[in-house]
């Protein structure tokens, strides 16, 4: 056999040898959505439910928000609280003056409808997050 297609037997043999191994793991990375990553403060939420008292009615007389998305996991982690219901509170945090976001707060209730002061922030309205 000629040397030229010795080679090339060994080459196509080695390309073939490689492309069968099996994928080498890849770094572990914590795709894990933590529970309490959309959670905001008491004295957050008391700002953003103060604003939205004073302010609601003509905020949203200058922008309709149209719906919020909410992520699964965050009305899971509502329900991870061991809540017998939840309530759902509109906020707007201002982001600079004159210039609010609006904000869906859920809070969990316990059997006697006390607040669980845990408050999740759900805070993709429409507009300005449209789908």
């Amino acid at each position: 056999m000629n040397w030229r297609y010795a080679f090339l037997l060994v080459g196509l043999t080695w390309i073939m040898f490689s492309c069968n191994q099996p994928p080498k793991p890849k770094d572990e990375v914590d795709t894990e959505i933590k529970i309490d990553a959309d959670t905001i403060s008491q004295e957050t939420f008391d700002q953003w439910t103060a604003a939205w008292d004073s302010l609601g009615a003509n905020y949203s007389d200058t922008l309709l928000v149209r719906y919020y998305n909410m992520r699964l996991v965050n009305l899971v982690a509502v329900l991870g609280e061991k809540a017998e219901g939840v309530r759902f509170y509109q906020g707007l945090e201002e982001v600079s003056p004159g210039n609010w976001i609006a904000h869906l707060i859920a809070v969990g209730t316990d059997a006697n409808r006390q607040i669980i002061p845990k408050y999740f922030d759900y805070t993709t309205p429409c507009p300005p997050s449209c789908e």
